[in-house]
């Protein structure tokens, strides 16, 4: 006799080919009837012309009136750039006649225009704005049909699997948050006639009639879609909503290179390039041309050089990689050299140079010792800032014997003594020889910076958060970050011999600061609070510093200058506020018009340096691939949030 394979069911002991039949009854019974009859979720198999086969998942959700769809498909053999390429779609459905034999329509809108304007020879117009629409048409059991749109052609079939669980198997993760309240009716009317020849401008003016233009509350667009999935699958980049073209291809690689990568991981990636960003002397470029490793973008290189600088020397307290305390090395060269160039005490250049033929525009060739090298004029409280943050991290790390830290010494003695900036009978006097104080031990520096401290001035100065403006209508961008720089400062020579009496003073002013910019998103200035903040941290501020370390979630590890134009889209609006309005040019600088809508950064237009540029900037770049920007805004904020707790290793 033959035995026949048998199982259980239920108690009940059943042969095979009746639990076969068994099985597909009981998913007949659990799908729903009438109306909403073909509500489940069902496995994909297809084949799109151009592209081949693709197998994935579609889902139909009842509503009461209609269906809710979704469809997630990867393709067989289909890939860009050597990544698997998927899809994500959202859309419609009906059922005309009722059941799946009679027939499925389905309606999905495929965006255009996302953020990218060119790309693999296609370059977005207005009229890239609207969106198109994809419609299929199913029968059958099981549903098959086809999809229909402009330039695209696919046959699927669909077997059901399961009723829809309780939320879909994907959506797309999209959130706005406000930036600033909504004004009050006296306040706004003042600044709108402030502003209204700003308003009559060509650019402003076709935004001028809309509801959100009126009601002046820029807001956060943060979109955080994949990125469960893009960890997941770091091999896979996947088009949400929108047609596959060039452009949007590659928008899904920039999204990917953004979340498919722990912190760790990406800082990682921009550690390996960031030391090809600095030249010769030691001074960090912005930018670097691929195919040549030219660097361009050293005007503000004074600034740049030591938050790189700083970076490095929180690497390496926390790494002990002898190669980040190599360049921390090397890029205080450069702001020794600063320092020395020009051969005034405490007069210095904002970047050097070798010498690659007569100097052009600004930069003034070196003489004597210094020839061979060009420098740039035009030192100011900016680049002053460079100095103080470089020579202060750089004495941090050194080793204690080192001849570099009697280097910086001289060279701190020299700016308090001799620097017009430095000598204000302000914050940067007061800031200087507290670090002179901390480094040399000498009491003439300490006594100097209490009696600065004690001036009424400098008092409600700090305590007002040292000129933090987070409000759109007045934020002075550069301002902020160069605040942050400060803040790092003073509370990092806080706790450093001899005692500051104003330590506590400092970290109530750095929160009131605080309390002003933290709905900007100020990654840097969050997670250097959040670690440095001490007593005036509260447990409430968590989520703030969570949004801090999505921020940098957010950012690619390849900073290419891709152009970026979020006028293009239909849901985008100007603001009515220029930009830095007390320079009084809105009217002639195109570049003081910003956008009422800040984007997740791997959407923002390309930065040198972000945590300087204006959140809510919209237009920029163009150079793509050709062009690369340095990172060093990713690693100052990631390593100054590792060495100080605010970052995990395994974020």
């Amino acid at each position: 006799m033959v035995r026949k394979p048998w199982l259980g069911l239920a108690g009940i002991v059943l042969p095979l080919p009746a639990l076969a039949l068994a099985t597909a009854l009981l998913l007949a019974a659990a799908r729903p009837a009438a109306a909403q009859e073909l509500a489940g979720v069902y496995s994909v198999s297809g084949s799109e012309t151009g592209k081949g086969a693709y197998s994935g998942t579609a889902e139909l959700r009842w509503t009461g009136a209609a269906y809710t769809f979704v469809r997630t498909i990867t393709y067989t053999a289909f890939t860009d750039a050597g990544f698997s390429v998927a899809t994500a779609w959202e859309g419609t459905a009906t059922a005309p006649g009722g059941s799946a034999p009679a027939g499925l329509i389905v309606t999905v809108p495929l965006r255009k225009m996302g953020w990218i304007t060119a790309a693999g020879g296609l370059t977005r117009t207005p009229a890239d704005a609207a969106p198109v629409t994809v419609t299929g048409a199913f029968s059958g059991t099981p549903l098959a049909g086809t999809f229909t749109g402009p330039g695209l052609a696919a046959a699927e079939t669909w077997t059901y699997t399961a009723a829809p669980a309780p939320a879909p198997h994907f959506a797309q993760d999209i959130t706005r948050v406000p930036m600033n309240d909504a004004p009050s009716s006296g306040v706004k009317a003042a600044l709108f006639a402030l502003y209204s020849s700003f308003h009559h401008l060509p650019a402003v003016a076709p935004h001028a009639a809309k509801p959100e233009f009126n009601a002046a509350i820029h807001s956060h667009v943060i979109d955080h879609t994949d990125f469960a999935f893009l960890r997941a699958h770091p091999d896979t980049i996947r088009v949400v909503g929108a047609v596959i073209d060039p452009i949007n291809l590659l928008e899904a690689r920039v999204r990917s290179d953004a979340f498919r990568h722990t912190l760790a991981a990406k800082a990682a990636l921009v550690d390996a390039e960031a030391p090809g960003f600095v030249n010769a002397l030691g001074i960090l470029a912005t930018t670097k041309t691929t195919a040549t490793g030219a660097l361009d973008g050293l005007g503000d290189g004074a600034l740049w050089t030591a938050c790189y600088l700083a970076s490095q020397a929180c690497r390496y307290q926390v790494t002990g990689a002898a190669e980040a305390l190599a360049n921390v090395e090397h890029c205080l060269d450069g702001l020794l050299l600063l320092a020395d160039i020009r051969g005034v005490p405490g007069v210095f250049a904002r970047a050097v140079k070798p010498a690659d033929g007569p100097p052009t525009g600004d930069w003034v060739a070196g003489t004597g010792a210094y020839a061979g090298i060009h420098w740039l004029p035009r030192h100011n409280n900016d680049m002053l800032k460079g100095l103080m943050y470089g020579y202060l991290w750089a004495y941090e790390v050194l080793p204690a014997a080192s001849p570099k830290r009697e280097a910086i010494r001289a060279r701190v003695r020299t700016m308090c003594a001799h620097s017009d900036l430095v000598r204000d009978g302000k914050m940067n006097e007061a800031l200087w020889n507290r670090m002179a104080a901390v480094m040399t031990g000498e009491a003439v520096y300490h006594d100097r910076y209490r009696a600065l401290m004690k001036k009424p001035v400098n008092l409600a100065w700090v305590l007002a958060g040292n000129g933090a403006l987070g409000e759109p209508s007045i934020a002075d961008w550069s301002g902020n970050h160069l605040n942050t720089v400060h803040q790092i400062t003073i509370n990092l020579l806080g706790g450093k011999s001899p005692s500051d009496p104003y330590a506590g003073l400092h970290k109530m002013g750095w929160r009131n600061g605080w309390l002003r910019l933290r709905r900007i998103r100020p990654a840097l200035f969050s997670l250097a609070y959040a670690g440095l903040g001490g007593f005036t941290v509260k447990a409430s501020d968590a989520p703030w510093f969570e949004d801090a370390r999505w921020l940098l979630r957010e950012m690619p590890a390849v900073r290419a200058e891709w152009p970026v134009n979020h006028s293009l889209r239909a849901d985008w609006c100007m603001s009515p506020y220029p930009s830095l309005p007390w320079k009084g040019d809105w009217m002639t600088n195109e570049g003081r018009q910003q956008a009422l809508y800040s984007y997740a950064h791997y959407m923002r237009p390309p930065s040198g340096y972000e945590w300087k540029d204006a959140p809510i900037r919209w237009r920029g770049g163009g150079a793509g691939d050709a062009v690369h920007n340095n990172g060093a805004d990713y690693l100052h904020a990631y390593w100054l949030g590792r060495k100080l707790g605010t970052i995990a290793a395994t974020d």
